[in-house]
């Protein structure tokens, strides 16, 4: 039962409670925007022994079903008891969407993330179908970068114009910096942080750290994060000899200082909308190295100096970068300062007032 209170109500409804990307911004975003009452709805229910991003949450939240039938008929019934409220979806795709408008709610906000809406010509038919048929002229939306904002518009053919850019909200006061000196004593610290699945190209990631390893013999590399990937990327990290230098540390809910003790963080994914933690590590002072795709061109537009080309000579142009890392160690202070201008948590939150006050 919702609390009696005269603030307005959000209901956030996104896919899953495993942390990612999303999962890990929603809490936030609960926390700091103190002038309205959330519920959540997460369509696929936790899995048992898996980190849940709400386990112990002080707000209502709600679970629909690891069936989509299941799930659509949960969500249908919870939006119709709920239609008058505003509903801040989290790239919830077209047919739950349709659920949504199906339900009469009209005060929706979509946020997009991803860029891959469909992997074939008869999954672009179908959702291409559900996409005209679940956006109402009423609701809103938001996108994380111009790109995710650029590739919605094109895909689904939607006008651009109608989509608002508003960045992830990172907070700096978490993840704090002065800037590092490397010691040429110590070993070489490379490390990755998100989800060990499909996509972030981390099958890549080891061989680069093999080409790595043959000119810092000390180096050691860290994963920071969980997913279905982990155990062929042991077994991939052990046909390149790495075992005893490659480390898998799953999820790591405090991860300001695993950035703080790391050298530089590499991140050659093959496609994302936004990367919060290149700007995390930013933040923190950790320069990055970073696969030059497009989202990630649009974050450092003024320090390309943290990218690179992922060409059959990616290991070769990681190694150029890392031999003159105390250039990206000086860049990534002057990179912080306007990091924190553009991406800062503040500036999302007033954002993200005014449009739910237009809702």
């Amino acid at each position: 039962m919702m609390p009696c209170s005269n603030k307005s109500t959000v209901h956030v409804v996104h896919f899953t409670s495993k942390p990612g990307g999303i999962e890990i911004l929603i809490p936030a975003l609960i926390r700091n925007m103190t002038d309205y009452v959330f519920s959540v709805f997460v369509i696929r229910p936790p899995v048992l022994g898996a980190a849940n991003v709400y386990e112990n949450a002080a707000h209502a939240v709600h679970y629909g079903s690891a069936k989509n039938f299941r799930a659509f008929v949960n969500l249908f019934f919870y939006a119709r008891k709920n239609r008058k409220d505003i509903f801040h979806v989290f790239n919830i795709g077209p047919f739950f969407l349709l659920v949504l408008r199906l339900a009469g709610v009209r005060k929706v906000l979509y946020s997009i993330r991803g860029s891959i809406y469909w992997k074939n010509l008869r999954q672009k038919y179908v959702r291409g179908i559900a996409w005209k048929l679940s956006l109402s002229p009423g609701y809103k939306l938001i996108a994380n970068s111009n790109f995710s904002k650029d590739t919605f518009a094109k895909r689904i053919g939607y006008d651009g114009s109608c989509i608002e850019v508003v960045y992830n909200p990172i907070d700096s006061g978490q993840f704090k910096g002065n800037g590092k000196t490397r010691n040429g004593k110590e070993p070489l610290r490379v490390i990755y942080v998100g989800r060990l699945v499909i996509g972030k190209n981390l099958q890549r990631w080891l061989d680069v750290a093999a080409a790595i390893k043959r000119h810092f013999t000390d180096a050691e590399f860290i994963l920071y994060g969980d997913g279905p990937l982990k155990s062929d990327l042991q077994s991939r990290s052990r046909q390149l000899g790495l075992e005893n230098g490659v480390h898998f540390m799953g999820y790591a809910p405090e991860i300001a200082a695993a950035y703080r003790q790391a050298d530089v963080l590499l991140f050659i994914s093959e496609y994302e909308s936004f990367g919060n933690v290149l700007v995390e590590s930013i933040y923190s002072g950790t320069p990055v190295i970073a696969g030059a795709i497009p989202a990630m061109r649009e974050i450092f537009k003024d320090f390309p100096e943290f990218l690179v080309e992922m060409d059959e000579n990616l290991g070769k142009n990681v190694l150029q970068k890392l031999k003159d890392l105390e250039k990206l160690n000086r860049l990534a202070l002057s990179a912080r300062e306007q990091f924190i201008e553009r991406f800062g948590d503040e500036l999302h939150y007033k954002k993200l007032r005014a449009i739910y006050a237009s809702i």
